[in-house]
């Protein structure tokens, strides 16, 4: 009989065919399991929600890391909040430009299943410019002296547990004005914020409500998307979020052509295309500035 997982919400779930359980545990804050599924390899679930499969996590990873590192004109430090599967944190050390690599993640545990079982994501663990802070994201952000950093990227779990935008998820309190609040102060002035801002489609009036917190407090942002088979349909968006303007130029493209070889799904025709937004989308936000 065949077993399933299912990334269920209020109305609609997403559910792969699983050939067995690998780990179950729970820590100080989370359930974190993995299981091995039958067309999408090793799956990461973090209270039963889908977080990371091999075989299409590179789309999420590399599109939440390249964007801004490439758009920023001389990225030197990088902060990753949440993250704990450490695959931003790895694909941040293709860049030899970047001589500092924070990552600061509430849950060790998270780090420790992913050392143990998605070993390619763990790997830039061991680059000497890599540090690792376990600690409240809200709280290490407000510890942080002003313009210390060029990037601050926002790899949080969901905003809200559930298509209901009362239902609070675990990581709320990383979609609030006071948080994006906080980032600006610890970007220099030409500084990048990037935050997952969930899909479009499941979430419409999240993405609203996220993006009227960031815009209150950025005065230039960017919605882009990417579609990721596995997180709950499919069409998912990333905000960009500045003090000062950015766009694509030919310094980002040859940066990004520095590590081309590495990447499965960014290329140099999408650093421009995703921010080409449907037309639906693009009323939406424009509705809601």
């Amino acid at each position: 009989m065949t077993q399933w997982i299912c990334d269920a919400e209020e109305k609609i779930r997403f559910c792969l065919a699983i050939d067995a359980v690998l780990d179950e545990r729970e820590s100080s804050f989370q359930k974190i399991k993995v299981v091995n599924s039958t067309l999408f390899g090793k799956v990461l679930l973090l209270d039963e929600v889908i977080m990371v499969t091999e075989r299409d996590e590179f789309i999420y990873r590399e599109m939440m890391t390249h964007i801004p590192t490439c758009l920023h004109d001389n990225p030197r430090s990088v902060l990753v909040i949440g993250g704990g599967d450490c695959g931003i944190l790895t694909e941040l050390t293709k860049h030899d430009c970047l001589e500092k690599i924070t990552m600061c993640e509430i849950d060790e545990e998270v780090v420790n299943v992913s050392c143990e079982y998605f070993s390619s994501l763990t790997a830039g663990l061991s680059d000497p410019r890599v540090e690792l802070v376990f600690a409240d994201g809200a709280d290490y952000v407000r510890s942080l002296p002003a313009g210390s950093h060029d990037i601050v990227i926002v790899d949080s779990t969901d905003a809200y547990s559930s298509t209901d935008a009362s239902n609070a998820g675990p990581g709320l309190v990383l979609f609030h004005k006071e948080f994006y609040q906080g980032v600006s102060n610890v970007l220099k002035e030409n500084g990048i914020m990037v935050a997952q801002t969930q899909s479009a489609w499941t979430y419409a009036h999240i993405l609203n409500r996220i993006r009227s917190d960031i815009t209150a407090v950025f005065p230039h942002t960017k919605v882009y998307t990417a579609s990721i088979p596995t997180y709950l349909l499919s069409f998912w968006t990333w905000t960009l979020a500045s003090k000062s303007s950015f766009s694509t130029s030919e310094m980002a493209i040859e940066r990004l052509n520095k590590i081309n070889t590495s990447l499965r799904y960014l290329t140099p025709q999408l650093m421009t295309s995703c921010f080409h937004l449907p037309k639906f989308l693009h009323e939406q936000i424009a509705a809601n500035i």
